[in-house]
């Protein structure tokens, strides 16, 4: 018999495996969700080819409805997800996105500069230096976003207050949204909190946190 329980992929963000968010999908587990990761290479692939690979991998589950949980660049392959597969619209049901930089991200900015150091961002470069000023798709999004926490971004000159050590709150922000939190967490660091995933499950579960 088919899976009707709904499925939550998990969508790491750049330089992961998704092995940093197994905790959070147990926690999600517990609630009543289906969980799997989403696999990829965020250094060698560009985000476009990454979020074909990601429609293909959704074709490829039995349950009928599909969430997306995406962490930091995982987020903003979900949303080319959404732009390049409408397709899939009808089948997915909500996404929650943890500090995904929508406006850009001011360290990934710095490190283009450099021929050296934009090594360091590979095909993901363009993705996280560009902007998507407003989520037009018909899957209800909820932001859920780090104000504080260690990270690169304490080293960074001028990079923009608050933030979670990696991504600035203000490059979180989406118009049409249908929810945003902030929380008192790192970039990182907010995979491994209960209270994240007590969030992710109710908006999942409800639309809202």
């Amino acid at each position: 018999m088919p899976d009707n329980r709904p499925v939550v992929v998990l969508v790491h963000g750049i330089w992961m495996t998704g092995f940093e968010m197994a905790l959070l999908g147990r926690r999600l587990r517990a609630t009543g969700f289906s969980t799997r990761r989403f696999p990829y290479s965020s250094l060698r692939t560009a985000p476009e080819r990454n979020a074909d690979d990601l429609a293909n991998f959704i074709d490829r589950l039995p349950q009928e409805t599909v969430h997306l949980v995406g962490h930091s660049l995982g987020g903003r392959i979900s949303e080319l997800l959404l732009r390049r597969h409408p397709r899939l619209v009808k089948r997915l049901g909500r996404v929650v996105t943890l500090g995904t930089p929508f406006a850009g991200s001011h360290i990934a900015r710095l490190l283009a500069r450099n021929p050296v150091s934009c090594l360091l961002l590979g095909k993901a470069g363009p993705t996280l230096v560009s902007t998507v000023a407003s989520w037009n798709h018909e899957p209800p999004l909820g932001v859920i976003a780090g104000d504080r926490g260690p990270g690169i971004g304490h080293l960074i000159p001028a990079m923009p207050k608050p933030h979670d050590g990696t991504v600035a709150l203000t490059e979180t922000v989406i118009a049409g949204a249908a929810d945003r939190i902030t929380i008192p967490h790192g970039h990182l660091p907010m995979l491994f909190q209960r209270q994240v995933a007590s969030l992710v499950a109710n908006f999942l579960n409800n639309g809202t946190f």
